[in-house]
């Protein structure tokens, strides 16, 4: 599922007012296909960004699995 920009801003914003960390799987972040677009949580706001701890890698984009 991707979520949008303003879905995200959301839970981000949701987040932050419940002091609650935000871990963000952006590993399959390059995979995205039928003209959707991929907008990490983190580059949404520095307060978001703060909240937040991201996990990505090489391994699923360059299929090194």
């Amino acid at each position: 599922m991707i979520y949008t920009a303003e879905e995200l801003l959301e839970i981000g914003n949701w987040a932050v007012e419940n002091d609650i960390l935000i871990l963000a799987d952006d590993i399959y972040g390059r995979l995205v296909y039928n003209g959707n677009k991929f907008t990490p949580i983190s580059s949404l706001s520095e307060e978001i960004r703060k909240q937040t701890v991201v996990i990505n890698g090489v391994s699923k984009s360059y299929s090194m699995t």
